[in-house]
């Protein structure tokens, strides 16, 4: 029995990944400006809510919301956790970047 060709064996392999590269550089903390900064956390029981001050003024931010390109993951008693594309940072309340 003879197989078609397109369904013939090949020695070289396929990246099933190849295309889901990196298409831009990788950035390091130094490197990130975040164009908001945090002045507050209010808690609720078991719910924190950040109060953010943005170039269109304040905004209140809970976990898991966006602000443009920047995922706010957690927000904690005095920081949030910052995710911006493979990058994940926390702010301090005034708006300082820790580890």
């Amino acid at each position: 029995m003879k197989l078609d060709e397109k369904y013939a064996y090949r020695q070289e392999l396929r990246d099933p990944f190849g295309s889901v590269q990196q298409q831009e550089p990788a950035i390091q903390q130094e490197d990130l400006t975040i164009p908001f900064r945090l002045d507050g956390i209010i808690s609720n029981g078991n719910q924190n809510i950040a109060i953010i001050s943005t170039s269109e003024g304040p905004k209140f931010i809970s976990n898991n919301e966006t602000i443009g390109d920047y995922y706010i993951s957690d927000v904690r008693n005095d920081q949030i956790r910052i995710r911006y594309k493979y990058l994940t940072v926390y702010m301090k309340i005034g708006g300082a970047l820790v580890e």
